[in-house]
């Protein structure tokens, strides 16, 4: 029995949360498993991980709903068209990947890397070693994501459902764990069409 409820938590508390990109040493360890990894196993890994996101993610909005009903907004969702469910599903993930992985997840790693190289230099000090691990950018790079769903309170989302929405982005950092660990956008784009596809039925 303790081995099943050990194995739940792992895979349904810690799998692609906040509390796996503290994990520095499985990061470590996903990154050596996943470095080889072809674009047909990232989407099925990224798959895997878009469903437990959806599953997590309906837990995480329950309980934030449940807590905080009496300032919650009951509607919403508008209803959408055919067309928002396409843009939601499969447009806005592939921009987003490549955005705010490829893109922002990248130049954090960049930056990091020359504040360190900076600060030896001019101070002739070490860098704290957190600034350069992956935990870091996975932290920074998710935050920002999550940030950036904010704004999306009124457009389909009430302000409530937008901070609902941002919270839940910056506990389960799926995407961000996956681009870190697979280093290709397979698996993230997966998981984020996933994810999409489901929360705009």
């Amino acid at each position: 029995m303790t081995v099943h409820l050990r194995n739940f938590y792992r895979d349904f508390c810690e799998d692609y949360t906040i509390v796996h990109a503290l994990n520095s040493r499985r990061l470590a360890e996903e990154s050596r498993r996943y470095a080889n990894l072809t674009w047909e196993e990232g989407v099925k890994l990224g798959f895997a991980a878009g469903v437990q996101s959806v599953i997590r993610g309906c837990v995480v909005i329950s309980a934030i709903h449940a807590i905080f009903k009496h300032v919650m907004d009951q509607s919403n969702k508008k209803p959408g068209s055919d067309l928002d469910f396409i843009q939601s599903g499969f447009f806005y993930p592939i921009i987003e990947e490549i955005t705010f992985r490829k893109g922002l997840q990248n130049l954090i790693s960049y930056l990091q890397r020359s504040v360190c190289y900076l600060i030896a230099l001019v101070v002739h000090a070490r860098c704290i070693p957190w600034l350069l691990s992956p935990t870091c950018t996975i932290i920074a790079s998710n935050l920002l994501f999550a940030l950036a769903h904010l704004p999306n309170g009124g457009d389909y989302l009430s302000s409530a459902g937008a901070a609902t929405q941002a919270v839940r982005i910056f506990l389960c950092p799926v995407e961000a764990i996956l681009y870190q660990t697979t280093g290709t956008l397979a698996a993230p784009l997966a998981a984020h069409m996933t994810n999409n596809l489901f929360f705009s039925l």
